[in-house]
């Protein structure tokens, strides 16, 4: 897990573009239930928004952590935030619709737009596993307006919970949902849940793909990885010599790698030696993306790349901040949408992935979990005696304070 790893931008492909495995100058055959950008448009537009969110949010966290390594899924972020977007109304919902790049599609046509996305997508390539998941818990007794939970229900096909949030067990069936729907490569996502809280929203991402061409462990060799801290060794998987998909330009080399029948791959983008990586995560922008993937070609190199695993954690308040959605966090929020009565706010949004790339393929996870709390007065108070105390006995009809005490240790006599 510690492991240094290849500073490239790994852009698990969730999104719509298609590469080729042995002739990569021709587009595989697209299973019948998938998405055709010619017939539906929406949700490949929604794609781009997704992309150009996701791009920006990696930049900044890049910004932020330039000598770290980085793993989002821009995919798991947006639907995570578009499930609560359901629930805003004025300047909170203008606000979180101009972050996600989402200011003149209506609610309608988003939540439309997702439900192709969070239904085709998985069932784009037989050979690759792709699940999606998405859930809403709610504290129990708190008044969660019917239509905030159907719209999710329906469109993002969440799974709705009302669970008691006093209850310690309660973080442990939330943290045994996200292990489940990731495949035991995400154990937890919440360590504890505060008094404030009435909801949590969950998506999750998980992904298995073989590579198309597998690299031979027989061929895997030590080598040197340079970091910006000095020189690493590491072990390397190689193809050897083999016509893969392949551009370069004056700011990198790039190879596309192809999972499963090809409607899945991963890009590999390698800064020229006089080009840095800072320079190359700048240049991400949609239409940056769309011009790199239309110049992939059948070409003969020899590409190697090291094997590694990494996990990512971040939460993601300040950056979100930053670009635009501000309010939500605050107590001038309006989540009047989800309950009509009670001040809500954003608590916090947390990212957590993992990744493992080998030769045999790619198995990676993500999960994105948005806490709502009440910034106004509670539902009803709430008090746990888990700290020294003090303890009066008195009369009723002179108010003598018969006893007086203090607990430190309820443990000890």
């Amino acid at each position: 897990m510690k492991k240094q790893i290849i500073p490239i931008v790994l852009l698990l492909a969730t999104l719509l573009f298609v590469q080729c495995s042995e002739n990569v100058n021709e587009t595989p055959n697209l299973p019948d239930n998938t998405l055709d950008c010619s017939i539906n448009e929406q949700p490949c537009d929604l794609v781009n928004t997704i992309n150009e969110f996701g791009f920006e949010v990696f930049q900044s966290l890049h910004e932020a952590e330039q000598d770290e390594n980085s793993f989002i899924a821009p995919m798991s972020i947006s639907t995570a935030i578009s499930m609560v977007l359901n629930g805003a109304d004025g300047d909170t919902k203008t606000a979180i619709q101009n972050t996600l790049n989402l200011k003149d599609w209506q609610m309608d046509e988003i939540n439309k737009a997702y439900l192709t996305l969070l239904s085709q997508l998985p069932a784009l390539d037989e050979a690759v596993r792709l699940e999606i998941a998405n859930s809403i818990w709610y504290r129990e007794g708190f008044d969660v307006l019917p239509a905030f939970l159907d719209v999710n229900s329906e469109f993002y096909k969440s799974e709705i919970r009302e669970l008691d949030f006093l209850k310690p067990e309660a973080v442990n069936v939330i943290n045994a949902w996200v292990e489940d729907k990731t495949e035991g490569l995400i154990d937890e996502i919440l360590k504890e849940i505060p008094a404030e809280a009435v909801m949590y929203l969950i998506n999750a991402i998980y992904f298995q793909g073989d590579w198309t061409n597998a690299f031979d462990p027989e061929m895997n060799y030590n080598s040197n990885f340079s970091t910006n801290q000095g020189e690493v060794e590491t072990e390397f998987m190689t193809l050897g010599k083999k016509h893969l998909a392949y551009f370069e330009n004056d700011l990198f080399q790039s190879v596309s790698l192809p999972y499963g029948d090809s409607l899945f791959s991963m890009n590999i983008y390698l800064p020229k030696p006089d080009q840095s990586l800072n320079q190359v995560i700048e240049a991400l922008s949609t239409a940056n993306w769309r011009n790199w993937n239309a110049q992939y070609g059948a070409t003969e190199i020899l590409f190697s790349m090291p094997k590694f695993e990494l996990a990512y954690e971040k939460k993601l308040n300040d950056v979100l901040t930053d670009l635009g959605m501000g309010v939500a966090f605050t107590g001038k929020a309006d989540f009047t949408k989800i309950n009509s009565n009670g001040q809500l706010s954003i608590s916090e949004v947390r990212h957590k992935s993992f990744i493992t790339v080998d030769e045999k393929g790619t198995e990676a996870a993500a999960v994105t979990i948005i806490g709502v709390e009440l910034t106004s007065v509670p539902l009803h108070p709430i008090m746990t005696v888990d700290r020294p105390f003090l303890f009066v006995i008195r009369d009723h009809t002179t108010n003598s304070a018969l006893f007086i005490g203090k607990v430190n240790n309820p443990a000890s006599e």
